[in-house]
């Protein structure tokens, strides 16, 4: 990160990046989007705020904008695996089924033990109604992160769709057991 005072505090980029954070993890996102502009408007190529911003906007459902971001993220840095996998994602729930299939397809070719695009685009295949391919993937998530309670849960839920109750009820306690908080388990283990 470049060190440019920003006013009279004698603040930084790196301070004012920091303090974005803060205010992002207590939720007070207005104050972190306020601070990564700031960010920006000095360092217009400052990918830590840029990636900040996109989650601000994915985490209040602007889809829209968090994409902008992340195809500026992916302008500075091309063919990351993590901006790859979160815009693929962000394509996801704008319904850009086949650029988020891209996305997804390039983070598997450079990385095919990354368990969370395999998890994404399980997800993508779920959106899609495509129960088998979904499957696949949730099914390698697993092989690759034999802790991923979610692929666990999401897989239960298909074998609930096909009817494979005993295989939902396992798969259910399985995401249970490695997340007990994690509460639509439980909830689908009762009507399985």
């Amino acid at each position: 990160i470049k060190i440019i005072k920003m006013d009279k505090k004698n603040s930084t980029l790196k301070d004012t990046f920091l303090s974005a954070v803060q205010s992002y993890k207590n939720k007070d996102f207005k104050n972190a989007q306020i601070l990564c502009y700031k960010i920006i408007s000095i360092d217009p190529n400052n990918l830590e705020a840029i990636l900040l911003l996109s989650s601000i906007f994915a985490a209040n459902r602007d889809f829209v904008n968090a994409k902008k971001m992340l195809k500026s993220a992916d302008i500075i840095k091309p063919n990351n695996i993590s901006i790859l996998n979160n815009l693929g994602t962000v394509f996801t729930n704008l319904k850009e089924f086949k650029d988020a299939e891209v996305c997804y397809k390039k983070v598997i070719e450079v990385d095919p033990s990354n368990s969370n695009a395999h998890y994404n685009y399980g997800l993508l295949y779920l959106e899609l109604k495509e129960l088998k391919k979904a499957k696949i993937f949730f099914k390698k998530a697993i092989n690759l992160e034999p802790t991923f309670a979610y692929a666990f849960l999401a897989l239960a839920n298909i074998n609930v769709d096909e009817k494979e109750y005993e295989t939902a009820v396992s798969n259910y306690q399985k995401a249970i057991d490695l997340r007990p908080k994690l509460v639509n388990a439980h909830n689908n283990l009762g009507l399985a």
